[in-house]
């Protein structure tokens, strides 16, 4: 049954009837392939493949029913060329080194250039701004010089950090439960346990203790039922929603509730997965939207952040719904997430909306290469004609 549930949620989350939404193939992946790479994090998942023109394929995560991705032969190709072009796919991996040193050399280049630009205008003196296209292309200078040298520091900074690296792989599960024996007697009880609540999840779970403990999750606070409409749908996918609010915690035998509650189960899954007591923890919080911190490729929602102090020195994020470590973030490494997330990805207009993000990033990167070299070439041709 789990596959056909996988493919119920692909047409539930794609919009589509049973009529429509033909289906060509299902697949379960256990592993990341090119298509479905490591920073989705999610496994194992179903590939369901519709037959249409353009090959639309979700990845359906059934253990929390999430949609773990969508692609069709369009994103496909571009997240190929991203591939080859950008981190360089098709180098050897006994090379990772060697790549990261070129990569490095290359940007680096780009960023000692804007650095000794930014020099030159500052230093050198002119009357005046020049005429005609010397003018603009100093003006042009100005304008280019700080997101130049924001993406391509940061772009350094990323590459030296993690380019020679395995990927970070600190998605870690509970111990298995053992049931054998332990019996869940309460039957006709769930009525009034549940009664004028909204549960959208249950799982069973084992506190540090080895009580066995029903973990019902329950409807988060919004307003309308959710994302409707592509760009909203996209927003959602990279901002987060929190799929379940507040959690109730009942005793498997007792049909009584555990008055710890879920803050109490994220401080014993810091300390199993860590090694590190309660009093190590020097800050928590509920973290309900994805962020520089805790990204969108981490897909789980919500989860506790616990900021731990020596000996760990990192925030840990648990997902206590299922019982998973889902990041681990040193603190030395924090520095260069803030880099990456702020300085290049710029996600400092967020507040403008994603598509407003991706227009003027995209617009800088495309005038500073277009306008910059074209005004560069045209006055080397105009010296040479002189």
């Amino acid at each position: 049954y789990d596959a056909e549930h996988a493919v119920f949620l692909a047409r539930h989350y794609l919009g589509m009837s049973a009529a429509e939404g033909t289906v060509r193939a299902v697949e379960k992946l256990t592993g990341f392939t090119p298509a479905y790479p490591w920073v989705n994090r999610l496994l194992p998942v179903y590939r369901v493949s519709f037959d249409r023109d353009d090959n639309l394929t979700a990845y359906i995560y059934t253990q929390t029913n999430a949609l773990a991705g969508v692609t069709n032969d369009f994103k496909e190709a571009v997240q190929a060329g991203f591939r080859a072009v950008h981190t360089w796919s098709w180098f050897p991996a006994s090379g990772k080194w060697f790549r990261t040193a070129v990569i490095v050399s290359l940007v680096g280049v780009l960023f000692v250039m804007v650095l000794s630009g930014i020099v030159m205008l500052v230093t050198m003196r002119r009357r005046g701004t020049g005429q005609g296209v010397r003018r603009w292309h100093r003006l042009a200078a100005w304008g280019f010089a700080i997101p130049l040298l924001a993406l391509t520091g940061s772009g350094v900074f990323h590459a030296v950090e993690y380019g020679g690296k395995e990927p970070a792989k600190a998605l870690r599960l509970s111990p298995p439960i053992t049931l054998s024996g332990v019996a869940f007697p309460l039957h006709e009880q769930w009525q009034s346990i549940t009664a004028g609540l909204e549960v959208t999840n249950v799982s069973i779970i084992e506190d540090a203790d080895g009580r066995h403990l029903y973990r019902l999750g329950l409807a988060p606070a919004r307003g309308g039922a959710g994302p409707s409409g592509e760009a909203a749908i996209r927003n959602a996918r990279f901002d987060g929603i929190a799929r379940t609010g507040p959690a109730l915690y009942v005793d498997a035998r007792t049909g009584e509730p555990w008055p710890a509650g879920d803050e109490a189960f994220a401080f014993q899954l810091g300390e199993r997965f860590t090694g590190a007591g309660r009093d190590a923890i020097v800050h928590h919080r509920l973290v309900t939207r994805f962020g520089p911190e805790y990204d969108f490729r981490n897909k789980r929602l919500p989860v506790w952040q616990l900021d731990y102090g020596a000996p760990v020195n990192a925030s840990v994020f648990v997902d206590t719904t299922s019982g998973v470590l889902a990041e681990v973030t040193r603190d030395e490494q924090k520095a260069e997430r803030f880099s990456f997330s702020i300085l290049h990805k710029w996600n400092f207009l967020l507040a403008f909306g994603r598509p407003a993000q991706n227009i003027i990033v995209t617009t800088v990167v495309l005038g500073a290469m277009i306008f910059m070299a074209g005004l560069g070439t045209w006055l080397k041709l105009a010296r040479a004609r002189r």
